[in-house]
């Protein structure tokens, strides 16, 4: 081989190896309040667990409880995006909870519990955009939903049922995902129950499809201090279980929330931190630096969601991670608030550069409905696949920081107050705070970004395969 050429291999191949950055994750971004909104639809505790972005609104669910029993009853908001104005609610007639939403096909999907005499079942709510019930469908006894997602097919599920598994006539907890057609009964395609041992506290929060491999994940809490990620395929065969007791290397804690990059990682927001997994379920990082609920990823970066002991009052938090899980900047959303914040287990929505959040407060005595739109500035154009699989190209734009603070109040044809407020948030640097776990109901969000980093790299690399051959080439001509 002539020397000219080896030396060429010799450099391409140093070239190959460097390790290239993700572009956008350097990218710097901030995020800035387009709207907060205050709801507080009954007398009694109000909560909202998790948004889903649907049409023109933003969809909003939880539970209420009116005086004098204080009975929960699920609860659906459709918030306009523009001004976070609520357009339509509806109120369940019956005892349950609604957790986690998804909208598929013109039509939302709510789940939680509905409670019928003594027992309670997972339900499945359908709803058109005038919140009028096109289906409803309740699973096995002593069930509840946690969480949905959707592969482009069909429709799962995930939560927990109770079972008396040792025969002592004392049920025990059981994890429940099921696949369900998506016709108009909601038809079981097939189900899978995880068992444990010993038979103590385990529920799943969260559960997403991997858009890169289209598999199910599972996260959630196992013999009650115990991670458990759990991954299927689309037929619900168990692929791969992942249990960190505790003291281990992985364990968080409950797992509260998923989150996919749509380029080979997970994202696992759990009690105890925050983890970064590979597509086969690899530990790659983890933070535990940092207390958060809720999770969503875009824009090369993670948005996670939590609760700060700040100035005397538990406030509502957001930490921006890049990829390798390393804290950018946090933000406090709730200063200008002079009451107990926090927030539940329950997902944010991304649609383009503006991420949906909702969590409570007790500004009024009792618990009240807060949502969040916030703006992510300053990123990359990004390729945005939403749970639809409806591909579009959003891009982030930077605008002129104004602080302005605007106050109106709004009241819809169903009587609710909604307080619309446009603020600006403080970035904390240096703070020292104690944080408190966050509150939620025990036993009761996938929006995939992907981007053109990829393309990046090749056009990179191809270029750098150019150069080294066009030096390989003008060595030999020389040496001839």
């Amino acid at each position: 081989m002539p020397r000219a050429l080896a030396v060429a291999i010799v450099v391409l191949a140093l070239l190959l190896a460097i390790p290239h950055a993700d572009t956008q994750a350097q990218d710097e971004v901030e995020v800035k309040t387009r709207w907060v909104a205050y709801i507080n639809p009954t007398d009694g505790d109000d909560y909202a667990y998790g948004v889903c972005v649907f049409g023109d609104y933003i969809a909003v669910v939880g539970w209420v409880s009116e005086l004098p029993l204080y009975v929960s009853r699920p609860y659906v908001a459709l918030l306009r995006k523009s001004d976070g104005g609520v357009a339509r609610e509806w109120i369940g007639s019956e005892r349950g909870a609604f957790y986690n939403c998804i909208s598929i096909g013109g039509k939302l999907y709510a789940v939680g519990y509905t409670g019928i005499g003594t027992s309670n079942y997972g339900v499945i709510y359908v709803f058109d955009e005038n919140l009028n019930v096109l289906a409803r469908v309740t699973g096995e006894r002593n069930s509840g939903y946690s969480s949905p997602a959707y592969d482009g097919k069909a429709l799962y599920v995930g939560g927990w049922t109770f079972e008396d598994v040792n025969g002592d006539r004392i049920p025990e907890f059981v994890w429940l995902v099921e696949k369900r057609a998506l016709d108009g009964g909601l038809r079981l395609v097939n189900s899978k129950k995880i068992y444990f041992n010993p038979l103590q506290e385990a529920w799943i929060s969260d559960i997403g499809v991997d858009p890169s491999t289209g598999r199910i994940w599972a996260v959630g809490l196992y013999n009650r201090f115990n991670s458990l990620i759990v991954i299927f395929d689309s037929d619900l065969r168990e692929l791969k279980r992942i249990g960190y007791p505790e003291g281990s290397e992985g364990h968080l804690g409950e797992l509260y929330g998923i989150a996919f990059d749509g380029r080979q990682h997970a994202y696992i927001v759990g009690q105890y931190g925050v983890a970064k997994f590979t597509v086969d379920g690899e530990l790659v990082a983890i933070n535990r630096g940092v207390r958060a609920i809720k999770i969503v990823y875009g824009y090369g970066h993670l948005y996670t969601f939590g609760v700060e002991e700040i100035g005397g009052y538990q406030r509502h938090v957001l930490h921006i991670h890049d990829t390798n899980l390393n804290l950018a900047k946090r933000y406090v959303l709730s200063e200008n608030v002079s009451a107990r914040s926090s927030f539940l287990v329950g997902r944010p929505a991304l649609e383009g550069n503006n991420i949906y959040v909702a969590g409570f407060d007790r500004a009024l005595g009792d618990a009240r409905v807060v949502v969040y739109s916030l703006s992510i500035e300053g990123a990359m154009a990004t390729t945005v696949t939403g749970t639809e699989g409806v591909t579009t190209t959003e891009t982030a734009t930077t605008v002129a920081t104004v602080a302005t603070v605007t106050t109106t109040t709004t009241v819809t044809e169903t009587t609710t107050v909604t307080e619309i407020v446009t603020i600006t948030m403080s970035v904390l640097t240096t703070v020292t705070t104690t944080t408190t776990t966050p509150v939620y109901i025990t036993v009761p969000t996938t929006i995939t970004v992907s981007d053109g980093a990829l393309t990046q790299l090749i056009v990179a690399g191809l270029a750098s395969i150019g150069v080294v051959l066009a030096i390989a080439l003008l060595l030999l001509r020389r040496r001839k």
